[in-house]
């Protein structure tokens, strides 16, 4: 602990999101399914350790203030991004989407349909955390640890039956909902808890999650793919729990924080902007320096380069919304 802030979760969001935004580079398809067994489960799990009925004690409260923090920033950074996508980036280069109607992202936005929102796809995950915790708040208020577990339970065979219906959708993510409320409710469980683990066990989960995404493939959340389901909560939860372990190690050993609370505090603008940041950096690479950015795909160095010189461009970024257009990201 420091002050209110929990260092190793700071640490996990830190390490989370970089690995969203090196998820979306040009990585070679080993690592990148490597990635996506577990960063997006890890910040369901994140935000429901972090959730405490106690604290909120208002359902109305609670509402207004979640959205403001999470949908007034979807509806800013989609209106930022399909504009950029709009006038500039639907036209160039590797951006090229020619062949999409004006009209389809913003259905899709309006829907929370991720994977048809191709101005900025990762702002499924501001619309399905909003939708789970209104949900979770509901469902899991005032029930006690027995039907705590049962509510658990029935979650996850919806989100087990859900995912194995192809080319199912429901508005709002609310075909998701289940596969995520399983994480929030879980990682809620330990609220208040500190996970204690050590390097054998840490070693133990990593390698489960190197078999399960070699045996599973990518999945999807977005796209509420997720291959065997059972393999996917297994490496989902081998992840979440080998991150917990490596972020709490960090957390003892380093003596300066601040630049995984940096991150941390940050996670929402770094996860709405880096896309728009990549086709920034790409358009340098092209037009200024006469670099294929091609060049990158599949290559391990060059893309963790390239998503760590991203996030440094989404510096700037972040002090002008948090200077000037603080509202936007549910700042007064």
């Amino acid at each position: 602990m420091n002050g209110n802030r929990i260092i190793s979760v700071d640490y996990a969001k830190a390490i989370g999101i970089y690995l969203v935004v090196l998820a979306h580079t040009q990585l070679c398809a080993p690592l990148t399914n490597w990635i996506y067994v577990f960063h997006m489960p890890l910040f369901f799990f994140i935000s429901g350790y972090l959730f405490s009925f106690e604290k909120h004690t208002s359902f109305k409260e609670f509402s207004i203030l979640r959205f403001r923090q999470l949908i007034v920033p979807y509806i800013a950074f989609n209106v930022i991004s399909y504009l950029a996508w709009l006038l500039v980036l639907c036209k160039v280069g590797v951006n090229d989407d020619s062949n999409i109607s004006w009209y389809e992202p913003i259905l899709a936005a309006l829907q929370g349909k991720g994977y048809d929102m191709v101005h900025n796809v990762p702002l499924w995950f501001f619309m399905c955390l909003y939708i789970v915790e209104m949900i979770y708040y509901c469902l899991f208020r005032n029930i006690d640890n027995n039907k705590r577990c049962i509510m658990i339970a029935v979650i996850a065979v919806i989100g087990f039956i859900s995912g194995k219906i192809d080319g199912y959708f429901l508005p709002l993510c609310l075909s998701i909902v289940p596969s995520a409320i399983l994480f929030y409710s879980l990682g809620n469980m330990f609220n208040g808890k500190i996970l204690k683990t050590n390097g054998l066990l840490i070693m133990f989960f990593l390698v489960i999650t190197v078999v399960v995404a070699h045996f599973n493939g990518r999945i999807n959340m977005h796209r509420n793919f997720y291959g065997n389901y059972i393999l996917f909560v297994l490496g989902a939860f081998s992840g979440i729990y080998m991150m917990i372990g490596l972020c709490n190690l960090f957390a003892a050993k380093s003596r300066n924080h601040r630049l995984a609370k940096y991150i941390s505090m940050n996670t929402l603008i770094i996860c709405g902007f880096h896309l728009l940041v990549f086709s920034f950096v790409k358009f340098i690479m092209v037009y200024v320096f006469d670099i294929n950015p091609n060049i990158l795909e599949d290559r391990i160095l060059g893309n963790i380069l390239f998503a760590c010189l991203s996030i440094v461009v989404c510096v700037p970024i972040i002090y002008i919304i948090k200077k000037y257009i603080p509202f936007i990201i549910g700042k007064r």
